[in-house]
């Protein structure tokens, strides 16, 4: 039997005693090795489970060379019974300065989760803390991930799985209820601050929390292989947004998803006398329009240990070719419209191509990550090796952005890194 088809059908039968579920669009698997504990770090089923890793990185990006150490911590406590947990997930990365320079030196905790839960039978469970709330079954571009935004502190990685991983929790109250083939979920989000914190150990509470929201989304099993969510998501003086994720398997080598959402939204428009407001971005959009925002693709499982997968990205409100164009003629304008659009799609349509072998050979895993821009034609390629063992990891990173620097991928640049990371 293919591996993504048994994946796909062994899903639901995880024990819901051993680990609070999650429904599938809201807790989507990560292929990325950075975006996932190591394989023996695991829980040896006991009640207390620490993971501890420690990372030491050299990149190479725009002819200079950059040092990174990092240390990631990971802490599960069950109770006897299994009724009550605590989780925390946080990570702190010292960046060095460039090889001609020290001036960018600096450090960077991300308090990433730490929340209480408690199981009140096998249908309810009530979560209190800070959770990173990941929503959407595509890869690249999830339309329905409301609690995005701006949430990562340290950038170590344009992996858009590694982003999800490494971003911070929102402070919530999360009531779930979970059926044999469905489940509920319901989740409030008070508002905490509005001004950024770059203190080094700050929770930076504005970054996740800016604005009180709320989301209500449910799951069923439709059949075997196939599964459908629905979102509703609403933030204080905004309109709600609606959101739709379905997944399956097509046959043994074929999985489908689609993931979309709708609702109004702020549009860039260019006026028709290009009549700009350079200094404003807010006076080139438009506050009212609905907008589409769509991912939608295919994975194909080889009889060899690779799967491929393709997916194609629209979003309705994001700028498209003539817009971006004009855009990219305006810096100060282009860096204000970037900043408006962070966890969004900056341009309308994007393609997405991917291919992961996992142990192609004993110890080691291989991935491979493309991004095509539709609008300015620009270009990202990822590829990682990863050479696994008990204890520690080695791993190797290329990322290619050959595209002008004010592009949609061209503006990431070109990176080569080293890195090493051990398990205590």
């Amino acid at each position: 039997m293919s591996p993504l088809l048994l994946i796909c059908l062994l899903q639901p039968a995880i024990d819901p005693a051993l680990e609070p579920a999650l429904p599938a669009f809201l807790a989507t698997d990560l292929p990325e090795v950075l975006a996932k504990p190591h394989p023996t770090a695991a829980s040896n089923g006991t009640a207390t489970d620490w993971q501890l890793s420690a990372e030491l990185a050299l990149s190479r990006q725009q002819r200079h060379w950059q040092s990174r150490l990092a240390l990631d911590s990971r802490f599960s406590h069950n109770s006897d019974d299994q009724s009550a947990y605590v989780r925390w997930n946080s990570r702190l990365d010292g960046f060095g300065g460039t090889s001609d320079s020290d001036d960018n030196s600096a450090a960077v905790m991300s308090w990433k989760e730490l929340y209480v839960g408690y199981r009140w039978n096998d249908s309810w469970l009530t979560e209190l803390g800070r959770i990173n709330q990941k929503n959407g079954v595509a890869r690249g571009y999830n339309p329905t991930d409301f609690f995005a935004g701006n949430a990562v502190r340290a950038v170590i990685s344009q992996q858009p799985a590694v982003l999800r991983e490494q971003r911070l929790g929102s402070l919530m109250l999360r009531q779930q209820w979970l059926g044999d083939a469905q489940s509920v979920t319901l989740l409030w989000s008070p508002q905490l601050a509005t001004q950024p914190d770059d203190a080094t150990f700050s929770p930076d509470w504005a970054r996740t929390n800016a604005v009180a929201r709320w989301q209500i989304s449910a799951e069923q099993q439709l059949y075997t292989g196939w599964t459908l969510g629905l979102l509703s998501y609403q933030s204080k003086n905004a309109e709600p947004q609606y959101g739709l994720n379905l997944s399956g398997a097509l046959n043994e080598r074929w999985l489908y998803h689609l993931e979309a959402a709708t609702g109004s939204q702020p549009q860039f428009i260019v006026p028709p006398d290009s009549a700009w407001h350079a200094s404003d971005i807010a006076a080139n959009v438009n506050a009212g329009s609905t907008a589409s925002r769509v991912a939608t693709g295919v994975s194909y499982s080889l009889e060899l240990p690779l799967t491929l997968t393709l997916e194609w990205q629209y979003d309705d409100a994001a700028a498209g070719r003539h817009d971006w164009q004009q855009l990219l003629e305006l810096p100060a304008l282009w860096q204000q419209y970037l900043q408006q659009r962070q966890g969004q799609q900056p341009t309308r349509q994007a393609l997405l191509f991917q291919a992961q072998s996992q142990q192609w050979w004993p110890g080691f895993d291989w991935s491979c990550l493309w991004l095509h821009d539709l609008q300015d034609n620009s270009d990202m390629l990822l590829t990682e090796l990863t050479w696994m063992k008990p204890e520690y990891d080695i791993v190797l990173q290329w990322q290619w952005a050959p595209g002008p620097t004010r592009s949609h991928f061209g503006a990431a640049s070109s990176q080569l890194q080293l890195l090493l990371r051990y398990y205590f």
